[in-house]
């Protein structure tokens, strides 16, 4: 048994979900606490489970991208949790973020490919003239 298991505590943390991919969960509700730094942040409370998650900025911006920033609503919404390496005070950490529910993926949360150049076009004949038909839009 790991010593997580046995220790636990109340806050989800990386090493909790880092061999399980990517989790959906559903936000029961929301509480505002005052962390270690004397700053305020907005805690969600899962739907059947024990452990909450303490937004750091990055993950409650991307909530609110997803829902608004009223917090209120965010009641009932899901979300996808997965973990991936950041750098945090110099070094490499596993850490928790937070997708859309209806993506998929592995969590690497990568851009979209872009798409392949148009095919290159003839070049203009000396003494042509461009038209409006020559105009990609």
């Amino acid at each position: 048994m790991r010593l997580n298991e046995v220790y636990g505590g109340n806050y989800l943390k990386a090493e909790d979900l880092k061999d399980r991919g990517e989790v959906r969960c559903t936000i029961e509700s929301v509480s505002i606490m005052e962390g270690d730094d004397g700053k305020k942040k907005a805690v969600l409370h899962f739907r059947g489970k024990d452990k909450t998650l303490p937004l750091n900025i990055t993950n409650a911006n991307m909530v609110a991208e997803l829902y608004g920033d009223e917090t209120d609503d965010w009641e009932g919404k899901s979300i996808t949790l997965y973990t991936c390496k950041v750098d945090f005070q110099g070094k490499r950490v596993l850490a928790i973020r937070i997708k859309d529910a209806l993506s998929s993926g592995n969590g690497s949360h990568q851009p979209a490919p872009r798409p392949s150049p148009p095919p290159p076009q003839e070049p203009l004949a000396v003494g042509s003239e461009l038209t409006d038909d020559d105009i990609p839009f």
